[in-house]
């Protein structure tokens, strides 16, 4: 099995039904492991945080990559050139909402508060992809491009990915009085509305169906259950929203393939 941090079980101490390859490494960070993004923090302050959990994982921060994010569907390939990139500063000099790479040792970092993050694995060819996605990246078809991006550019065929989905809002609490998206009939089967009045958005099942029509198999998916509007062990731009509040912060996803010498 991969290696997997997280300090509760997100998937409420239920078998994990897909294996993963024994040297990919992923975990989720949480409210206790301190805000991951430098708009949300001192430069001093997020930069402790990132190093102290990528320590927790057991790999070095230099080892890690990110970018920021825009909301787009722009998918970036990271080589060893690219080790360090973006995680000391707030200076960013790359911008993607996906990250992909084939390069064993190189771990893929992103931050996020409600939003899904797809983490795409190929075992076979020891590839992957960070999938940054919230309604306008599903809007987009981000998820469905950049398993295109991995077939078509690092030889990644669907049919042998692995897809794990983070820590991310819920049908339960993302919802709301009308959705621009309701004339949408892509989006139509995901909008449901309920007894308390509002139209529950299901972005979990949205992206698990461009999963499956992308070539990933339904069986080769985790599905996290850990609602961040009320997990309260996870950052919420919605649950602050929701509450008046000033956006606290947000976790981040890591995800790479280890180094052997």
């Amino acid at each position: 099995m991969a290696t997997f941090v997280t300090l509760d079980s997100v998937f409420n101490n239920q078998p994990m039904s897909v294996n993963l390859p024994k040297d990919f490494l992923y975990g989720f960070s949480q409210i206790s492991d301190g805000t991951m993004s430098f708009k949300f923090g001192s430069t001093k302050l997020v930069r402790q945080n990132r190093q102290n959990f990528c320590q927790k994982l057991g790999i070095d921060i230099k080892n890690c990559a990110t970018s920021q994010l825009e909301h787009k569907d722009k998918i970036i390939r990271l080589t060893n050139n690219d080790l360090g990139r973006n995680m000391l500063t707030p200076d960013y000099d790359l911008t993607a909402d996906a990250l992909v790479t084939s390069q064993p040792g190189l771990y893929l970092f992103t931050v996020v508060a409600d939003c899904l993050v797809i983490i795409l694995v190929d075992p076979q060819n020891k590839s992957l992809g960070l999938i940054h996605a919230g309604w306008q990246g599903l809007n987009l078809n981000i998820i469905p491009k950049t398993a295109a991006y991995l077939q078509n550019n690092l030889n990644s065929q669907p049919k042998n990915l692995l897809a794990i989905i983070s820590p991310a809002i819920q049908t339960c609490c993302y919802a709301y009085e009308s959705v621009k998206q309701s004339a949408d009939k892509t989006w139509q089967p995901f909008l449901n509305k309920q007894a308390d009045g509002l139209i529950h958005i299901d972005l979990i099942n949205l992206a698990k169906q461009q999963l499956t029509k992308a070539g990933i198999k339904l069986n080769n998916i985790i599905a996290n259950s850990a609602c961040t509007a009320h997990n309260h062990n996870y950052y919420s731009h919605f649950r602050d929203q929701q509450q008046n509040q000033p956006d606290k912060g947000r976790f981040t996803v890591v995800a790479g393939f280890k180094y052997f010498i």
